[in-house]
């Protein structure tokens, strides 16, 4: 477990035990045992200060579902603080539609929820499958929160999970929540649909769904404060992991988006006027048909610090930013690599992205083109091979000898991307101490490859050694491609295959294998391309 994660479990299981001197805790069982039948019956009878706490178990029926906070400053909680012993089933379908709790009479952030999953929530009217904020700020912490629609025949679902003006979110987990389009109206916000103000810290969306705009997050003329998120897999037809848009702002900081999948804006939409900063964010393989990693339109200029783009996918507007009708974001000490096809900035002619202290390298579509062609050599910007630490496990930390690392970096820039030095050299690099007669390959990456893929062949110390012939073979052992490394030297040389056989005809998505030419030294690397 990562050391925020237990930092959060440990703060969780503080406030579940911590109340107010004096103030009374009751008691509701699943099966109906306790101090109050029901939910809702513990909650009319607290006074403001005092605490529902819920039995182990699965609770389910009229009186634990749709359960009405009335105004009041209390905390409903698991009784263990463990939300995987205690659940909420609110049994809703289309037909039959139901939600966990209503807040909507003024309550403030000390009306919490704690350590619950609340589960098959569904609601036809308007949103928040799982809980529904209007007049309110609630606090919500160390809940999952999972399998929740939010569905308006008209005008569309707002918030698969939670639908709020106001709302704190801390240690939560969302996970396969979905908003779904009505007929005149889209699904927005898969797991969170906001319309104000916004904390969310530490949490994990995971397979969240929107028919139209935010697989996870919709934030609609909001100022937000995202923190220690991470956004996988979620789906949307715009914004895969986020949207924001008309007028937002605030920050997302130390996220990563990983595997999101949109149309366009596989991770981030940020739309109508909005500026959010971005800081300390990592998007990997992000994908999309249209736009890749951001999609930023329409007078929006959001600044992007300290950010790593990795694999990110975009055919036609960019791999990782899209900029257009009159957008200028501003990007800084961010390093773009090894996206796929597509440029890795695309502008139209009316917007224009302002990079400082960047690495633009190894991308499939070329690097310093298009509308940052005439960045490159100034301002501190350059393309070099970052050295990440192990990219195919998704460690982007910096090797010690990175150009990115705040030693070798440009002069004044510092560090470079999301990530600090994490180790003296990449993975696979170590082999350079070992002994053996031949050279034989180590490292391949990035593991899938969209475009370009870097080959290692590591050299014998003690001699130099000549050229060296790797071979790409198909998974018939048929030779597709030769690359020849000219002059390579004791320890850890180079290569780079672009993916396309003898005839420089793109070779086909699949497994193919890099091997050292009449060497029995080492096994052969698995190369895989992905088109």
């Amino acid at each position: 477990m990562s050391p925020r994660r237990t930092l959060g479990r440990a703060l969780l299981a503080v406030l579940l035990v911590a109340s107010p001197a004096g103030a009374a805790t009751f008691l509701v069982q699943p099966d109906g045992s306790g101090d109050f039948p029901t939910i809702q019956a513990g909650i009319d009878a607290a006074a403001n200060g005092e605490t529902v706490a819920l039995g182990n178990g699965t609770f389910t029926g009229d009186g634990n579902r749709d359960v009405d906070f009335l105004g009041k400053a209390i905390t409903v909680r698991s009784q263990s603080g463990d939300p995987s012993t205690c659940v909420l089933d609110c049994e809703g379908t289309s037909t039959s539609p139901h939600r966990g709790f209503r807040l909507v009479s003024g309550e403030g952030p000390d009306s919490r929820l704690e350590g619950i999953t609340i589960t098959r929530g569904y609601t036809r009217i308007e949103g928040g499958g799982a809980v529904f904020c209007g007049n309110a700020n609630p606090t919500i912490v160390g809940c999952v929160l999972a399998d929740n629609t939010a569905w308006d025949m008209e005008l569309g679902g707002r918030g698969g999970a939670i639908l709020c003006e106001n709302v704190i979110v801390a240690d939560c987990v969302f996970r396969g929540n979905r908003a779904a389009t009505g007929i005149m109206g889209p699904g927005e916000g898969g797991a969170i649909a906001i319309c104000n103000t916004a904390t969310i810290t530490g949490c994990e969306f995971t397979g969240n769904r929107a028919d139209a705009n935010g697989g996870a997050i919709s934030a609609v003329q909001s100022q937000v404060m995202i923190s220690a998120c991470h956004f996988v897999e979620n789906v949307a037809h715009s914004g895969g992991a986020a949207t924001i848009l008309q007028g937002s702002s605030g920050t997302l900081e130390n996220c990563r988006f990983e595997r999101n999948r949109a149309g366009g804006g596989t991770a981030l939409n940020i739309w109508f006027g909005s500026s959010p900063t971005l800081d300390h964010c990592t998007f990997i393989a992000n994908a999309g048909s249209y736009s890749g990693a951001l999609d930023i339109w329409s007078d929006s200029s959001p600044l992007i610090s300290a950010c790593t783009f990795y694999g990110n996918t975009g055919l036609s507007r960019g791999t990782a930013l899209r900029c257009e009708d009159a957008s200028f974001p501003v990007v800084e000490n961010c390093i773009i690599s090894f996206c796929g096809e597509g440029v890795p900035v695309w502008c139209d002619g009316t917007s224009a992205a302002d990079l400082t202290c960047c690495d633009v390298y190894g991308n499939a579509g070329g690097d310093w083109v298009g509308c940052i062609e005439d960045q490159y050599g100034v301002d501190g910007n350059f393309s070099a091979d970052p050295l990440f630490c192990d990219p195919p496990h998704d460690d982007l930390t910096l090797a010690a000898a990175s150009p990115c690392a705040p030693e070798n970096s440009p002069g004044g820039c510092g560090l470079i991307g999301a990530w600090p030095v994490g180790c003296d050299a990449p993975m696979g690099a170590d082999e350079i101490t070992a002994t053996f007669a031949a050279p034989r390959l180590g490292r391949v990456w990035p593991v899938p490859s969209v475009g370009k893929v870097r080959i290692a062949c590591v050299a014998p110390q003690g001699s130099g050694v000549g050229p060296v012939v790797v071979r790409i073979l198909d998974p018939q052992g048929r030779c597709v491609r030769r690359l020849v490394l000219a002059n390579s030297g004791p320890g850890v040389n180079w290569l780079e295959w672009d993916g396309r056989g003898e005839d420089g005809v793109a070779m086909p998505a699949g497994t193919y294998f890099g091997s050292v030419d009449r060497s029995s030294e080492g096994a052969p690397r698995r190369v895989i391309l992905i088109r």
